[in-house]
């Protein structure tokens, strides 16, 4: 029987594990996971992680952070009932004081999605931070994957995820950005789905503002779009008499 690995269980199943992230003592223990150029590297030494590892998504959240050089980091987290600064609350709008990033000022602030992960075969704790509009959109689109499929499963139940790459198609080219596979469940139990209604049609149609993937899918990788088709030769100019006539020709 597949077991979680052993991680505390009030850790798991209180709030997702937006405590866990948050806790300092916690935060020493996760390693970084980082999707650079299309290739996933884990820890400081940005060794390249094995292709085939599964993971458990134990939580998610969304924060402010500033990193700038030889200034420790801050991070301020969306918290569930309270009010989330917006950028400029936070200050540090004088853009001739940013630092500097291939010769143009880099806002020191940026909006980033969190997902803390488990190897599943070592039960090490993995954090990844998506800064990018593109990596936090498929952030966002995993998030609501998992909250519409733990609907039938419980919220206590975890996915296992495999990570890969992804190409998203953009005006400037193909853009490298990464992949999520939801492959297995942990804990809770899988129960039989309601028939639809209308609070959830319109649930769906709210979780799909954003994101065309179905939300019964099990990847983030982006839908494949059909190819334009040709435009159809235009009619012949005839009197809009003649098009209405369905009389048969003798």
């Amino acid at each position: 029987m597949t077991s979680l690995p052993s991680i505390p269980d009030d850790k798991l199943f209180d709030d997702g594990g937006f405590g866990f992230v948050a806790s300092s003592t916690a935060a020493s223990n996760i390693v970084p996971l980082r999707f650079i150029k299309g290739q996933w590297l884990r820890g400081f030494d940005r060794a390249p992680e094995p292709p085939d590892l599964e993971y458990v998504a134990l939580g998610a959240s969304e924060a402010w952070q500033r990193l700038e050089r030889d200034t420790p980091p801050q991070r301020i987290p969306r918290i569930p009932g309270e009010l989330f600064p917006t950028r400029r609350e936070l200050g540090d709008l004088d853009e001739g004081l940013w630092p500097k990033f291939d010769n143009k000022p880099n806002d020191p602030w940026s909006l980033v999605n969190e997902l803390l992960l488990a190897d599943r075969q070592t039960g090490q704790f993995l954090g990844y931070t998506a800064s990018s509009i593109t990596a936090r959109n498929v952030v966002a689109d995993l998030c609501r994957l998992i909250e519409f499929q733990q609907r039938t499963r419980g919220k206590e139940a975890r996915p296992v995820v495999k990570i890969g790459t992804a190409t998203l198609n953009l005006r400037r080219g193909p853009v490298a950005v990464p992949r999520f596979d939801i492959v297995d469940w942990l804990g809770g139990a899988a129960a039989p789905e309601l028939p639809p209604s209308k609070l959830q049609a319109d649930l769906t149609a709210q979780l799909g503002q954003r994101s065309d993937i179905d939300p019964k899918a099990k990847s983030t990788e982006p839908p494949k779009r059909r190819k334009a088709e040709p435009p159809r030769p235009k009619p012949p100019d005839v009197p809009w008499e003649d098009e209405l006539d369905d009389r048969i020709p003798l």
